[in-house]
């Protein structure tokens, strides 16, 4: 192929008759054969410009299910994967350096007048005046070529002082856009090291686009972004989904509490949103909800986040564990008391009602089958208890006169109320008390204190072993007390020696009710020494002990049964009777025997109950005075 800028060396001298023909010849050479039409060339088409596609940009995969290790200390940045480069055909021959100059300085703009021709060598421009751009750019029809030494346009990737260029396969340099993996800029120049495509993208120091992608190092999984960069203590959106990265840059899983509210992040980091992760809901931005009504208004949740699943219902509710109670806030009781229905009822730990005893601290309460607070007497297990108008059961106190012991069981045997029998008058019952030996042990008489006590303080010439500690007790709770000999006499002699035994252990005591001589023989020890009731000695042995007793200034009388007053012992009017009569011994008085005697043993249920027909002022005379 000759240009026309080569025609000059084609020239030379030639005879004149050959001239004509030269000059046709030489202006014939100047058109290459190919361009054949009407005005000497053959219409062709212009290169056409073809778009490079724009890069599909993905995300690596994201991190997979599965445990990852606690992170630690070394910095992620640190730890990325392997770069390759350019594609196979697109890759520059030589790394592209950064240029300083323009490539605009280097253009050469054309008319509209000059043309495009191809060869058998390829595409060339051949300008208005003939000649043509070789080693430098030109723009046509506002897209810019690049022509080589030999004026031939050039396509594909070129590098012209220090930067690379993309020439189409139309020879148009790209601009503004990608040619693969590699973005060439307004001035057709490839990026490097910078954000491209409106801040979109980050190519490396090679130019090519580096992608966003998952790390996975021992210490867990990470994400850098393309600018080597990655998040820390921060959200980021991949794909429609969040994930959070900690403080030193690792993808976080399960519960996390940031920005003052909580979050679920799933084994693959990805936040969970408008979904319940067990009891609690993770709204639409991921938060989880806390007081609130939520999934379409059908559950509710508490301030803890947690599904309170009988918010709205108001009541009893049963499982197979048992009875509970929905408040209707979605609260229900846990070990409490409720007041439901004017009656109280205690639920436990797991919040099911309680049934039968029930222990809180020290004090217990009873629980009827159906779950109510018992108050009252209550028979168990065929013993009485008695529960307060609180529910506590009544321990070592005194209810309606009945002793309930530490152990909160009735004590018949320390109960002070007088039952009367029907028919029975009460007339001329002034006190209620009761008889006491070491048998009843260390009783507890404090809950006699509005009665009277009659103490045993010797049997024979013994002293009873709790005598002493029986006085003292009435007498610092103030209880109004007397004193008896259970008489092993079988003379008169015997009778004084008992009673002088016995003013020796009361002496400097304070006797209000009278000292009291027991004539009987329960045990049979006076039938065992030829000792009938009917002898004559029964009844001289009682005015023996009570003349001794009125001689050292206190009130004396005679306790027997009501059948031995009857039958056997005479001459003693002048001496206080205190007439043991028990009828049925149920624990009720069956008799008003005010006319027999001063006081009355009525039974010994559960212990020795008596009633004090006279006025306690009645023993604070002696025995004739006080007739």
């Amino acid at each position: 192929m000759y240009k026309e800028s080569d025609m000059k060396h084609f020239i030379l001298p030639v005879p004149s008759k050959f001239r004509k023909m030269i000059l046709v010849f030489s202006l014939l050479c100047t058109i290459p054969v190919s361009l054949t039409d009407v005005h000497g060339e053959e219409n062709q088409t212009e290169p056409e410009m073809t778009a490079e596609t724009e890069p599909e940009i993905k995300t690596e995969t994201e991190p997979e299910d599965e445990a990852e290790p606690e992170p630690s200390q070394p910095d992620p940045s640190t730890e990325g994967s392997d770069e390759t480069g350019k594609e196979t055909g697109e890759q520059p021959v030589e790394e592209p350096e950064p240029v300083t100059e323009d490539p605009a300085d280097e253009i050469s703009t054309v008319s509209s007048n000059g043309r495009w021709v191809h060869d058998s060598y390829g595409w060339w421009y051949r300008r208005s005046d003939g000649s043509y751009p070789a080693g430098e750019w030109l723009k046509v029809n506002g897209l810019y070529y690049h022509f080589d030494s030999r004026g031939y346009m050039q396509t594909g990737w070129i590098s012209l002082n220090g930067s690379w260029y993309y020439l189409s396969s139309s020879g148009a340099m790209a601009s503004s856009a990608w040619a693969g993996s590699y973005y060439l800029k307004a001035d057709g120049r490839m990026a490097v090291s910078e954000w491209v495509d409106n801040g979109k993208y980050y190519v490396g120091a090679d130019g090519r686009w580096v992608k966003a992608k998952w790390v996975r190092n021992s210490h867990g999984w990470w994400y850098r972004n393309p600018d080597g960069t990655y998040p820390a203590d921060a959200w980021l959106e991949l794909s429609g989904k969040y994930y959070h990265f900690d403080s030193k840059g690792y993808m976080q899983t399960g519960w996390i509490h940031t920005d003052g509210s909580w979050y679920y992040l799933r084994s693959s980091g990805a936040r969970a949103s408008s979904v319940w992760v067990g009891n609690y809901y993770l709204k639409a931005d991921g938060k989880m909800a806390v007081n609130e009504w939520v999934d379409n208004g059908k559950y509710y949740v508490g301030s803890d986040g947690k599904w309170i699943r009988y918010y709205g219902i108001t009541g009893w509710q049963k499982t197979k564990d048992g009875w509970w109670y929905s408040r209707g806030d979605g609260t229900y009781p846990v070990s409490e008391w409720e007041y439901i229905n004017n009656h109280y009822y205690y639920f436990n730990s797991s919040g099911y009602m309680k049934t039968g005893w029930l222990r809180l601290g020290f004090k217990w309460y009873y629980l009827s089958n159906s779950g109510a607070m018992h108050t009252g007497w209550l028979l168990y297990n065929k013993q009485w208890y008695y529960l307060k108008d609180n529910g506590e059961m009544a321990c070592n106190e005194v209810i309606d006169d009945y002793y309930i012991d530490e152990n909160g069981v009735w004590q018949k045997e320390y109960s002070r109320r007088l039952t009367l029998a029907e028919g029975v008058s009460s007339d001329n019952i002034f006190m209620k008390g009761i008889d006491i030996s070491s048998w009843q042990g260390n009783i507890d008489l404090s809950y006699y204190q509005d009665g009277f006590v009659i103490i045993r303080v010797s049997w024979g010439t013994h002293e009873d072993k709790l005598a002493r500690r029986n006085m003292d007790l009435c007498e610092e709770l103030g209880i109004p007390y007397g004193v008896y000999v259970y008489s092993y006499a079988l003379s008169d002699d015997v009778a004084v020696e008992e009673a002088d035994f016995l003013l020796d252990i009361i002496e400097g005591r304070n006797i209000q009710c009278g000292v009291w001589f027991d004539m009987e023989d329960s045990d049979g020890y006076k039938a065992r020494n030829d000792i009938d009731p009917e002898d004559e000695v029964i009844s001289t042995m009682c005015r023996a002990f009570c003349d001794r007793i009125t001689e050292a200034g206190y009130h004396a009388g005679i306790y027997a049964s009501y059948n031995w007053f009857e039958n056997y012992i005479t001459g003693c009017d002048q001496y206080d009777k205190w007439v043991a009569h028990w009828g049925v011994n149920n624990g009720e008085l069956n008799r008003n025997l005010s006319d027999m005697g001063v006081i009355h043993q009525y039974t010994s249920e559960p212990l020795d109950k008596n009633v004090m027909y006279v006025d306690i002022s009645h023993f604070s005379v002696g025995n004739e005075e006080s007739r």
